[in-house]
């Protein structure tokens, strides 16, 4: 019986000793007068550096593809597309003579095979050729010949 006050009397110092320490830590973790981080640091450093990425990256973004598409009209035309040109058929009747990658249906397109109607495309590599006839919707680098 003595044997067993001996062992609770031990777990319930050492819980209190836990306790003490938890609270000793709580209370002097990120206190006033020792922040966990400055707050000039944040407005005069953080923040400006965030924003300045923030500004070259949105800037990137934007020199990189003005955002509309182009209508361009394949019969009896071709189109070659730059690396990277989107491309969206409105009709049926485009073939590729290149790689290009279905963003909507998530595979690829290899040449000479027909693109869907309504999936977005991408091409892969360069001189990527859509010949056929129909409507289609262009964005990026591309040529009508």
């Amino acid at each position: 019986m003595k044997k067993k006050w001996r062992i609770a009397l031990i777990c319930v110092l050492c819980a209190a000793c836990l306790a003490g320490i938890g609270v000793w830590a709580a209370g002097n973790y990120g206190s006033e007068d020792d922040p966990l981080v400055a707050m000039s640091y944040l407005e005069d450093v953080l923040e400006p550096e965030l924003r300045e990425d923030f500004s070259e990256a949105l800037e990137a973004v934007d020199g990189a593809a003005d955002g509309e598409f182009d209508g361009v009209t394949l019969s009896g035309a071709s189109l070659s597309l730059e690396t990277g040109a989107e491309i969206l058929c409105l009709e049926p009747g485009a073939a590729t003579s290149g790689t290009l990658v279905d963003v909507t249906a998530g595979g690829i397109v290899n040449p000479g095979e027909t693109l869907e109607v309504n999936h977005l495309y991408i091409a892969a590599d360069d001189d990527t050729i859509i010949a056929g006839r129909g409507e289609a919707l262009v964005r990026g680098g591309y040529e009508i010949s």
